[in-house]
């Protein structure tokens, strides 16, 4: 069963995609690519065969391969010409409009023939002068047949005109065109298809590549993070034990100034005189206190004998009634303690 809105929709989309850049771009890839394979491939694939055009019936032998497609050539007896008018609107759809009218142009249906159609120039504004050549179906299905049989691959049926030259038409629907017509057609849609999956390719892998590179500046930044920390950890470590070694020197020059304070200290007091009490502070400042028979010429002997900046009582003397002697508190400021 034909269906002729089908035909005639596909064969306008085969044009159409003909007459595009993209159509161009793949053709010359196509070469290129085929330049590259070896020559029984290339003539296996056919590349860069354009169609023979034969007359037909066939009045010689043929001159070339059997496979190459070929374009039979009818003369113009074995068709219908038709001139119609048709408005300007339906340019894009003109053959898809002609299938639904042929019988207003033809005493035939769409089912009893193929046609073409060939657009001359419009004659007004509104109006599209056409050529409608109209061939039975079954003589072009005959002729295809016996094109065959000669081991002949039909790409087109075109017609002569008056002028016995050929239109540039194809009566052939795309659907029986030549294999390598179909085959091309195939060979473009699986390299459309093929461009499209490696784009796709490459844009997956690149966001894959900067997801890779994006997950390893995450590590380095958390491995410095982590890095920093224990860095950070460390100067606390190290500022800690400095504070500790400082208060322990400190305190050790503080017990070595005590003590030598202590030695000279004893030397330096008179004979009738008892400590009792002795204190030291950080700031350089001492309390000591006891017993001593003359206690009012302590302070001045303290400060020419012991190197103290200054020594005064606190509290005043008092007497001390069981042993006889004088009570006293001295406070007093070493000069060579460190504050």
């Amino acid at each position: 069963m034909r269906w002729p809105l089908i035909d005639s929709f596909a064969d306008r989309l085969w044009r159409h995609w003909n007459n595009t850049p993209l159509s161009t771009f793949f053709m010359w890839w196509r070469t290129e690519l085929l330049s590259c394979v070896p020559l029984w491939l290339r003539a296996r694939v056919g590349a860069q065969q354009l169609p023979e055009v034969l007359h037909w019936p066939l009045q010689e032998s043929l001159h070339f391969e059997v496979n190459r497609p070929v374009v039979i050539l009818l003369p113009a007896d074995q068709g219908l010409l038709c001139h119609v008018q048709m408005p300007l609107q339906v340019a894009r759809n003109l053959k898809s409009v002609l299938a639904f009218e042929l019988d207003k142009y033809t005493p035939f249906t769409a089912e009893q023939i193929y046609f073409d159609t060939l657009v001359i120039s419009p004659e007004t504004h509104e109006m599209l002068q056409v050529s409608l050549v109209v061939i039975a179906r079954s003589r072009v299905d005959e002729i295809v047949l016996q094109a065959q049989a000669l081991g002949l691959q039909v790409a087109g049926v075109d017609m002569m005109d008056e002028g016995r030259r050929a239109q540039g038409i194809n009566l052939l629907p795309a659907p029986h065109r030549a294999n390598r017509v179909r085959r091309m057609m195939h060979i473009t849609y699986g390299l459309t298809i093929g461009i499209s999956l490696i784009t796709l390719l490459i844009l997956t892998t690149w966001l894959a590549n900067r997801e890779h590179v994006l997950e390893e500046m995450r590590q380095q930044v958390a491995s410095l993070r982590s890095q920093a920390m224990e860095v950070d950890e460390i100067r606390k470590q190290l500022s800690t034990r400095t504070e500790m070694e400082n208060t322990l020197d400190l305190q050790n020059r503080q017990k070595q100034t005590s003590v030598s304070f202590l030695k000279q200290l004893t030397v330096c007091i008179p004979p009738d005189t008892w400590l009792e009490q002795l204190e030291t502070r950080a700031d350089g400042s001492i309390t000591f206190s006891g017993l001593s028979r003359h206690a009012n010429a302590l302070p001045a002997a303290l400060i020419s004998c012991a190197g103290l900046a200054k020594a005064v009582f606190q509290g005043g003397i008092q007497p001390d009634r069981e042993s006889g002697l004088e009570r006293f508190t001295i406070m007093a400021q070493h000069s060579n303690v460190e504050r």
